[in-house]
């Protein structure tokens, strides 16, 4: 298994590896030996899964309009001085946010979340499914909190049609 190792680049690796190593379990291999190859295909398929998630992540905030204002609220936190309202940084205008709120909540009944057809282990296609999901709903969360906060400076937030938890039902159904 060692000598593979290094070439277990794709998640179809991972999976190739495993089932060779349940062949050789079959015709022998210690079980400590097993086990120890057993957590490092393991291992390594968890980096490939999380690097895909946090891949796609990425693009479901850009495909759904959010990325925008999680941009500008981290450059607003570099710079943040007390009293300043996110209002008055570029980016978190009442205006555009009230735009990309409003492309978000287009896309929640039919999300942009991928299936993962490609993770043939239907325990980490739910997993990887749900930790999209998630990451998506904690930067709503984060949105949501900004625009109701004092910080946000928002005179007019009745463009908030859900509440966190409700846009994690929707995006985890």
């Amino acid at each position: 298994m060692e000598p593979v190792l290094p070439s277990c680049l794709e998640l179809e690796d991972a999976v190739a590896m495993k089932i060779a190593l349940n062949a050789m379990k079959k015709i022998g291999l210690e079980g400590n030996c097993a086990s120890k190859w057993d957590a490092i295909i393991s291992e390594k398929e968890q980096i490939m899964i999380d690097a895909e998630i946090a891949s796609d992540t990425k693009n479901v905030l850009e495909d759904c309009g959010l990325a925008q204002i999680q941009n500008a609220m981290e450059r607003m936190e570099a710079v943040y001085v007390e009293g300043m309202t996110a209002t008055s940084h570029p980016g978190l205008s009442e205006d555009s946010t009230q735009k990309a709120i409003t492309a978000f909540y287009a896309i929640l009944y039919d999300p942009p979340i991928p299936s993962y057809g490609n993770i043939k282990d239907p325990v980490l296609r739910k997993y990887a499914r749900n930790k999209v999901a998630g990451n998506i709903t904690a930067v709503y969360t984060k949105i949501h909190e900004l625009i109701k906060s004092e910080k946000g400076g928002y005179d007019n937030d009745s463009f908030l049609t859900y509440d966190p938890s409700q846009i994690d039902s929707m995006l985890s159904s």
